[in-house]
């Protein structure tokens, strides 16, 4: 019985993944189309945003620029975990972590 419980659970885990990825899939699926019927290509999406990308500090969080400049996210945070809870906020920790990774999905997207 209790073997077939942990399959069980396991296979409600592994549905609940597959469903996941067919949404996020879905999602992608749908932003790439939209791009496409206004004519956009990744290409375009790299000559618009210059590589390499970078993340700055500032005094409220970090922002991620490409090489021009341009401003292409904005991550707000404050210095302490109960100061960014009551906030609902990040860390600058946590923003700085996902800045990070904003400013690698150039090189990501080409590999």
């Amino acid at each position: 019985m209790r073997q077939l419980a942990i399959l069980s659970i396991i296979i409600a885990s592994a549905f609940e993944a597959a469903v996941l990825l067919i949404g996020v899939g879905i999602i992608v699926w749908g932003i790439i189309s939209a791009m496409q019927s206004a004519g956009m290509e990744w290409a375009t999406m790299a000559r618009r945003f210059p590589t390499p990308w970078r993340e700055e500090k500032f005094s409220g969080g970090y922002v991620v620029r490409d090489a021009t400049g341009q401003a292409l996210a904005y991550l707000y945070a404050r210095s302490t975990e109960s100061e960014a809870v009551e906030a609902k906020q990040l860390t600058f920790d946590e923003a700085r972590r996902i800045a990070v990774n904003i400013a690698r999905l150039p090189e990501l997207l080409r590999e």
